[in-house]
C-alpha cells in the first residue's frame, strides 16, 4: 500500500537533494490539482529533469504505464528486461511517455511514499536505459528530426493506417421527372 508523503514537505528532506535525472518516483498522475474527471492514480514516473527556479525545486516527470508487446513509439522509454525492472524498482515490464511530462515542485503532496525505499524513489534506470533515454531526448529536442511536439500528432505521423490517394471522380446524374398522373376520362 501507497502512503500519502505529508512529511516530505520539512525542509531538506534527504531524498530530495538524492533525485537525478533517470530516478523512478511515486507519484500521482494526473496531479490531483489538475481540474479532471479523472481520479489520479500513484503511478511510476520517471524523472527527466531537476531543476531550480526562484529558490524552488522542481522536477519533470513523464508517465509510466504498462508496456506494450509490440515496438514503442518514437517517444517512449521502455523497461522491459527483468534487470531493469528491478533496478527501477518496477513490478511489471513498464513504458515511460516521454511526451506526457508535468513539472512539479518536490515538496508536493503528490509524491507518494513508497514501502520498500521509505521515499518517493523506487529506484533507478540501469546504464543502459539511461544511455537510451539520453538518445531519446536528443532526437526529441534536435530541430533536424522535426518530430511533433504533441502525441497526438505522432500517432497522426505514425499511424498503421496508409493515407492512398483517391482517385477524382465526376459524377453526372440525369434530372428526374415528375411523372405525371394519368387523367381520367369521364
Amino acid at each position: 500500500m501507497l502512503i500519502p508523503s505529508v512529511n516530505i514537505r520539512a525542509n531538506g528532506a534527504p531524498w530530495q537533494k538524492r533525485l537525478a535525472v533517470g530516478d523512478v518516483v511515486c507519484c500521482l498522475f494526473p496531479l490531483p490539482s489538475a481540474n479532471l474527471r479523472v481520479t489520479p492514480a500513484p503511478r511510476p514516473c520517471l524523472i527527466l529533469e531537476v531543476c531550480k527556479v526562484v529558490g524552488r525545486q522542481y522536477a519533470v516527470l513523464a508517465l509510466g504505464c504498462a508496456a506494450r508487446s509490440f515496438l514503442p513509439h518514437v517517444a517512449e522509454l521502455q523497461v522491459t528486461s527483468p534487470e531493469e525492472i528491478r533496478l527501477a524498482g518496477l513490478a511489471q515490464p513498464t513504458r515511460f511517455l516521454l511526451l506526457q511530462r508535468v513539472t512539479v515542485p518536490l515538496n508536493d503532496s503528490a509524491f507518494l511514499i513508497h514501502p520498500n525505499t521509505a521515499t518517493p524513489i523506487m529506484g533507478r534506470l540501469s546504464d543502459a536505459a539511461r544511455e537510451r533515454l539520453r538518445e531519446l531526448q536528443v532526437r526529441l529536442h534536435s530541430p533536424q528530426e522535426g518530430l511533433p511536439k504533441t502525441p497526438s500528432a505522432l500517432r497522426r505521423r505514425h499511424s498503421t493506417r496508409r493515407e492512398v490517394a483517391r482517385p477524382f471522380i465526376v459524377e453526372r446524374r440525369k434530372r428526374k421527372r415528375l411523372a405525371r398522373k394519368p387523367r381520367a376520362s369521364a
